[in-house]
């Protein structure tokens, strides 16, 4: 169970870099910055608390992941309304997809753990997983882009 708990502290490190300036994707891009930078902070709280939970307090720890995932589902809207560029909407597309599905792991790892189920746990494991790396190749495509 450690190990699913471990991966959503990834969702704290989930910065997309910032490069340059002067053509639509670097503005995307910065717009993007911004939103992650409002919620950062909030979702760094709420995993630092849940995994601290988790061993003690599985019922604190449930209702945690139920708050981190109100905060990166609406990190994800926030995101979403970002017009990207026209050549980038698939991977704008691909990035606030990931946030979404990031959203949903935090409610299935919040289920699991409720139930004490480890398959469930399992699942939602990879599904977190999934989400980082479909993230991870978004923010890669951007940030070799223009």
């Amino acid at each position: 169970m450690r190990r699913g708990v471990a991966l959503i502290l990834a969702l704290a490190g989930l910065l997309l870099a910032v490069a340059g300036c002067g053509s639509a994707t670097n503005d995307y891009r910065g717009r993007v910055a911004d939103v992650q930078k409002k919620y950062q902070q909030q979702m760094t709280d709420l995993t630092t608390r849940a995994t601290t939970d988790i061993g003690t307090d599985p019922a604190a720890a449930s209702a945690t992941f139920t708050e981190l995932a109100t905060v990166v589902s609406q990190f994800a809207e926030d995101v979403s309304t970002i017009k990207p560029p026209e050549d980038r909407k698939q991977l704008a597309a691909q990035l606030v997809g990931a946030y979404r599905t990031l959203a949903q792991a935090s409610l299935d790892l919040k289920v699991a753990l409720t139930a004490k189920d480890r398959a469930a746990l399992e699942k939602a494991v990879a599904e977190f997983n999934q989400a980082t790396r479909q993230e991870s190749a978004a923010v890669d495509a951007f940030n070799a882009a223009d």
